[in-house]
């Protein structure tokens, strides 16, 4: 028997479109929080799946979708209905631009520029990629343009390089202010955007470059080319065929330029996609692509976080913003009656469900949070080099070097007997298990579980400490046996666990959500009509179960 559920008014949380691809089927944007798809009616989330966080470009080449993020490159042969990881030899690339070879039907060559290591080169449609950066004297790449005609430019934090062999090797051909935004105009002359505002021409395929004369407000500070089309941080603009003369079309910040194979311009906006015809410009309805991942459960009551979108809370039947605290975050969480937020601006409490908040400590910069029910509180610096403590609820706290190096954390709980954590050594390939007992002081190590990916969940009662391929459960002493659950489906991933001491829930990565009323021992599936795969994040409180899916749709019991 399915469990009954209520939705709740959908989210409206504006996010800047960051990037766009488009085809005859529809438009693609991508965002802080993923990527959606706008068939020509409505968007459909195609994010489930996705191993990047952040999109910074997106694609449509061949059958592949092929999108970049500040985490990697990642492909799709359907749409974006499902995702693989493209692996990067020598590291994680964050991506600024991925283009296509002129002669991509015969040769599958793609290439991607990345601010972090150089230009990157794909020979199999995008499925694997190298770094090809040969002679670039920055490895800070901005801007690429393969034109059809054979010019492939690169822009970079020094200047404008040119590479005669498909990115291969590279040449300087002008050295510049940082280069921002490259594109060919009508009259086959190449246009460089520099981050001073200038803008500067090519009319021999790269190999030389002069400034070009140009209507613009000085210091326009220019984001986007795409043909005749510019963007700046608070225009859209349209050129003349020689780029001379622009004409201001839009008010507002441009994020990402494109034009669909019949000429349709589109314009990334900050809350959306912007489409230009023949009677001007028109908006899109809002693209569900922010950043809003995380839901806490708070009696009859609702709160949502994204580490870049604002705090959101669902009261008396409508969704509220919560000031308060400064963005991005770095965590929410709840304990007890109390609910902490972190950021870059320390670490904050609520102690009246978010209507108003205090800074506790203004280095508290954290990713995970934990305390025993006598006050003591333990937790782990975003940036893992630090853990922090306190020994009074809150009130102070102390900094000491992290026990495990550099490893992350990525799992924490506390009991009134212990703390323990997930550790996830991404050299090894693993994610152990840790515990203290003594208020972190000294830390032991316990069972290791293979792992590609740092994903682990913790829940303190009982103590559970979800890895992948296996839910490990305590006992309430610190030297009880950790066993391992049963589940009634094969092949059961946890990435959140949620409940009390009566009831716990547990959210898996494929399958669903599954219950346990035998302090996590054993656990069936819980069936509901939804899609199972798109489900973000659950929690519960008070007898209330909440269900949070991709593109912001929020479900209770």
């Amino acid at each position: 028997m399915q469990t009954q559920l209520k939705a709740l008014p959908p989210l409206n949380v504006p996010s800047p479109v960051s990037a766009l691809a488009v085809d005859s089927t529809g438009v693609w944007a991508g965002g802080l929080g993923g990527i959606a798809f706008y068939d020509g009616s409505e968007w459909h989330t195609r994010f489930a799946g996705l191993t990047l966080s952040s999109i910074t470009a997106l694609l449509r080449v061949g059958n592949w979708l092929i999108a970049g993020g500040t985490d990697g490159i990642a492909r799709s042969g359907d749409g974006g209905v499902t995702w693989q990881p493209c692996p990067v030899k020598g590291g994680a690339p964050t991506i600024a631009a991925i283009v296509a070879s002129p002669k991509y039907e015969k040769d599958k060559t793609l290439l991607a520029a990345s601010i972090n290591m150089g230009t990157l080169r794909s020979d199999d449609e995008g499925q694997t990629w190298e770094v090809s950066a040969f002679a670039l004297e920055s490895y800070e790449v901005l801007a690429l343009l393969w034109t059809k005609d054979g010019a492939l430019i690169a822009g970079t934090t020094n200047g404008l390089y040119r590479s005669p062999n498909a990115g291969r090797a590279w040449r300087l051909s002008e050295h510049c202010a940082p280069v921002t935004a490259l594109t060919q105009l009508p009259n086959g002359a190449l246009l460089a955007a520099l981050e001073t505002g200038e803008l500067m021409v090519s009319t021999d395929k790269g190999d030389t470059w002069e400034a070009h004369d140009n209507n613009l407000p000085e210091g326009a500070e220019i984001s986007m080319l795409a043909g005749t089309l510019l963007g700046t941080s608070n225009a859209l603009y349209t050129g003349s065929d020689d780029g001379a003369t622009w004409t201001q079309l839009l008010e507002g910040t441009i994020f990402s330029l494109t034009n669909a194979p019949d000429g349709t311009p589109y314009a990334g906006v900050d809350g959306g996609v912007m489409r230009g015809g023949a009677s001007g410009w028109t908006e899109l309805p809002p693209a569900p692509i922010h950043d809003v991942r995380q839901v806490i459960a708070l009696g009859d009551d609702v709160l949502v976080a994204g580490r870049l979108s604002a705090l959101l809370k669902y009261h008396a039947g409508a969704w509220h913003p919560l000031g308060g605290v400064p963005l991005p975050l770095s965590l929410v969480t709840r304990q007890k009656e109390l609910i902490y937020a972190s950021g870059i601006d320390g670490l904050y409490v609520s102690s009246d469900q978010g209507a108003s908040w205090l800074r506790l400590w203004a280095e508290g910069y954290l990713s995970h949070l934990a305390f025993q029910p006598n006050g003591v509180g333990y937790g782990s610096r975003a940036d893992g080099t630090q853990l922090v403590r306190t020994l009074d609820a809150g009130a102070t706290w102390q900094t000491t070097k992290s026990p495990f190096g550099v490893l992350p954390v990525v799992a924490l709980a506390a009991t009134d007997t212990m703390i323990f954590a997930g550790i996830f050594d991404p050299r090894r390939r693993v994610i152990g298990l840790w515990r203290s007992t003594d208020g972190g002081q000294r830390w032991f190590p316990g069972a290791e579980i293979p792992a590609q990916w740092g994903i682990a969940a913790a829940f303190p009662n009982p103590p559970m400490l979800a890895l992948p391929n296996a839910l490990l459960v305590g006992g309430p002493k610190p030297d009880d046996p950790w066993t391992s659950a049963l589940f009634d489906q094969p092949g059961v991933q946890v990435r959140t666990i949620t409940g009390d001491a009566a009831v716990q829930y547990a959210l898996s990565l494929t399958q669903g959500i599954f219950e346990s009323h035998d302090q996590g021992r054993q656990w069936h599936h819980v069936p509901l009509d939804l899609p199972e795969d798109q489900i973000m994040d659950i929690s519960y409180d008070a007898g209330h179960l909440v269900i949070l899916l991709v593109g912001g749709r929020v479900y209770t019991t």
